[in-house]
């Protein structure tokens, strides 16, 4: 490759000479979706983030919530977080 961003190579390398290892780990990474989801399933993501920048220590305080409805009443998913982020 030329350089690190050099992306219709490595996409073309991909498709010539594919991983296994990586077909089998996407397959499997996505299809215990398919009990999810559906040609009429529809999906409803809520989310909202709050960052906070300390400029005196070079840091990044966040906190985020997010929130996925499903129509066909498969579940609900929430989630909340705190990061910290510090440059050195």
């Amino acid at each position: 490759m030329t350089g690190p961003s050099d992306v219709t190579r490595a996409r073309r390398m991909f498709l010539e000479n594919p991983s296994t290892n990586l077909q089998v780990l996407v397959r499997n990474r996505y299809t215990w979706m398919n009990d999810f989801i559906g040609p009429d399933v529809k999906q409803k993501t809520t989310e909202a983030d709050l960052n906070y920048i300390i400029k005196q220590f070079n840091a990044r305080v966040s906190v985020f919530y997010i929130d996925q409805k499903y129509s066909n009443n498969a579940g609900e998913r929430k989630q909340f977080g705190v990061g910290l982020q510090v440059q050195l």
